[in-house]
């Protein structure tokens, strides 16, 4: 039998072993040599870096001396529905006691989603009206966080640095990216002494019931099944249409609706959606990363 006071220092000696390994694994960002502004070979033929399995976003995370960049590729149409009917927000502090706290949002989300005749299904890509509304809406976003008097919305080019853009490729593949300069939380220049410190990521998708509380008692709800998202019974139509336990359908078509739940609810007594309706979750990938310095 083991004496009591030896059981304890065996359960701490244990802890100390295998404790650490259970922590959140710190990666390295890689160093960016080319022009993040334009799309590379790389980002549109190859998978990113990190891919995060419930959101399916694909992500690289990359730094030079003055800025951090940030590149997501989203394949899934519907999620990249999701994305611009609730908005994006990116999030980003050095977590110490003293660390800045900033975030990006962007898309604002679609606050009031675009009129789609009756019995009409919109359609994937290009002739998606979601989409085709977000092109045609001033392009903004809103910060929070960054040293005075960085604040509030701003225009995606500005004169901060800090700039943010959504483009699509030939196959309708979305990439969000996103160009943070480190003068606008942190400090001018990454040193050597930087290379130690911890940076932590998190992206943050809405829940479109979030958007559909916003849109009770408006006309906007209406409208909001009429686009499409069948909050009532969480279908996703495509490929004669999924139940909400079959996720997110890769087969095309927006969620579809016809204005009425099957719950015989309207719209303007408050839109929800089933809570296990991948669109009904709020995603948030998280990352802890170190810059790299040369």
């Amino acid at each position: 039998m083991v004496k009591r006071p030896l059981l304890i220092l065996l359960l701490l000696f244990y802890a100390t072993i295998f404790l650490p390994s259970c922590s959140k694994t710190i990666y390295t960002s890689s160093w960016q040599a080319g022009d993040f502004s334009v799309l590379r070979k790389s980002e549109t033929a190859e998978p990113l870096r990190f891919y995060d399995a419930k959101s399916k976003l694909q992500y690289s995370i990359s730094n030079d001396a003055k800025n951090i960049y940030l590149c997501i590729k989203v394949v899934d149409e519907q999620f990249q529905t999701k994305i611009l009917l609730a908005g994006m927000q990116i999030n980003v502090d050095t977590i110490d006691k003293k660390g800045q706290q900033i975030s990006i949002l962007y898309p604002l989300g679609i606050e009031k989603s675009p009129k789609i005749s009756n019995g009409v299904r919109p359609a994937n890509g290009k002739d998606n009206p979601v989409k085709t509304q977000f092109l045609l809406e001033p392009k903004e976003m809103q910060l929070s966080g960054f040293k005075l008097p960085i604040n509030g919305i701003v225009p995606l080019q500005n004169k901060y640095g800090i700039s943010a853009r959504i483009e699509w490729d030939a196959t309708n593949i979305m990439y969000y990216k996103a160009t943070i300069p480190f003068n606008t939380f942190y400090k001018e220049t990454l040193t050597q002494v930087d290379s130690t410190k911890i940076f932590n990521f998190s992206i943050k998708i809405n829940a479109l019931d979030m958007l559909a509380d916003k849109m009770k008692g408006s006309s906007g709800g209406d409208e909001m099944m009429h686009q499409g998202v069948n909050m009532s019974s969480g279908e996703i139509p495509g490929n004669g249409g999924m139940n909400n336990n079959s996720g997110i359908n890769h087969g095309g078509g927006m969620p579809n609706s016809g204005g009425m739940g099957n719950d015989g609810t309207s719209p303007n007594e408050g839109v929800r959606m089933p809570a296990d309706n991948p669109f009904s979750e709020k995603n948030i990938v998280k990352i802890k990363i170190r810059m790299v310095v040369k």
